[in-house]
């Protein structure tokens, strides 16, 4: 067994032993042995982010899958009672349907998939996704959603945030990264500015907007930043329509987060 650390919860902010919260979910088959590479190690970025060679360096391996020992033990339970099936669920019945996916796949890796949800639980699903980034966020500049992710029937996301969701129906690297800014433009004495935080998973990809730190934003094919406000209790049937992206493409983040014209990551 793990010795538990002592350290501030990344999500209600109190002085606690620190659990290990799996990310994603380990019912969603992140069960297996991981090796963790130190996203600090600037060749390690731009491996991850820019597909320019491979992670090197320190590594930690993880022989109960990938996650970070970030959260009590209240928060870790609350999340695992009320928020883990429903992303499981979803992962699990899109990893059915991925053969079919990758077949209709155009050649050029890039696409669209919607498929049918019944009783889907869009507040749990989209709370358990804010929450990855939460423990992901090694700044604690998340704290204002504490009170959106503590309570299971609040809807409440804070506004500067947009969420979008990617499917990725093929194996591929996970990659997470804390916040970033990233410069677009042609000129580079005139450049928008994009601050993000991205999360690949396979089935899944997510990108988180940051809209108080950024100047502009990209146009969100695959926004799911409405599902936070869908009530608690609603199990609505719906069609879902989000970009699917092949395994090579999803393996360089900066590919998928931000149109081609990116320029520089500080």
């Amino acid at each position: 067994m793990s010795r538990k650390i002592e350290g501030v919860c990344r999500v209600c902010g109190r002085q606690a032993k620190l659990t290990f919260e799996h990310i994603p979910p380990r019912s969603s088959g992140n069960n297996h042995k991981v090796r963790m590479y130190n996203g600090e190690n600037v060749d390690n970025v731009k491996a991850s982010l820019f597909g320019i060679g491979t992670p090197s360096g320190e590594y930690v391996i993880r022989q109960q899958g990938m996650g970070f020992d970030a959260l009590c033990a209240n928060c870790n339970n609350l999340f695992g009672r009320h928020y883990d099936k429903p992303y499981a669920r979803l992962s699990n019945d899109v990893r059915s349907e991925a053969e079919d996916m990758r077949k209709e796949l155009p050649e050029n890796g890039r696409g669209y998939f919607s498929f049918n949800l019944n009783g889907f639980m869009p507040l749990a699903f989209i709370k358990r996704v804010i929450a990855n980034f939460c423990v992901i966020d090694s700044t604690g500049s998340m704290t204002d959603c504490r009170g959106f992710l503590l309570d299971p029937e609040s809807t409440a996301l804070p506004d500067r945030y947009r969420l979008r969701m990617l499917i990725v129906p093929e194996p591929a690297k996970t990659c997470m990264s804390g916040w970033m800014m990233v410069l677009i433009g042609k000129n580079v004495d005139n450049l928008d500015s994009v601050t993000l935080s991205c999360m690949l998973a396979p089935p899944f990809a997510f990108v988180l907007y940051d809209r108080n730190r950024s100047s502009m934003l990209p146009v969100l094919d695959g926004d799911i930043t409405a599902m936070s406000t869908v009530d608690s209790v609603q199990r609505p049937n719906m069609t879902l329509t989000l970009p699917i992206m092949s395994a090579r493409i999803a393996a360089v983040p900066t590919r998928w987060m931000l149109p081609d014209q990116s320029l520089n990551v500080q």
